[in-house]
């Protein structure tokens, strides 16, 4: 769970896109620490970066509340895949926003696209 902090807020007293982002962020890499991984190394230099952002607003998300995010697999590839995501307020069982992120593998001491390590393919329920 994340709590909204001021910070999080826009100049409309809510959570604001740019914070919806990073909070979307956080529980990626909260995903990826849980499997063992990270962006940048799923497997030596390889890892992935993002190609794409969609976010649908639902609800607002205000200073205090308690979010919940929870996060899966949607489709994969040999070099790309895409994660959804659902954003709640806890306390009033509210639907805050769904979301969803595209990724590509990439190679980061090449600077290349890159085929995304088969370990990771398998932890998303995918085959080499």
């Amino acid at each position: 769970m994340i709590e909204v902090l001021v910070s999080h807020l826009n100049y409309g007293n809510h959570l604001g896109y740019d914070s919806l982002l990073s909070i979307l962020q956080d529980a990626r890499m909260r995903w990826l620490r849980d499997n063992n991984m990270s962006e940048v190394s799923l497997e030596g230099q390889r890892g992935y970066v993002i190609s794409e952002v969609v976010v649908n607003y639902k609800g607002e998300g205000f200073f205090g509340d308690l979010l919940q995010v929870s996060l899966y697999p949607e489709q994969y590839g040999r070099k790309t895949f895409s994660l959804k995501y659902q954003v709640t307020n806890v306390a009033k069982n509210l639907l805050i926003a769904l979301a969803e992120t595209s990724h590509v593998g990439f190679d980061f001491e090449r600077r290349a696209i890159a085929p995304l390590p088969s370990s990771f393919l398998s932890m998303l329920g995918g085959k080499d």
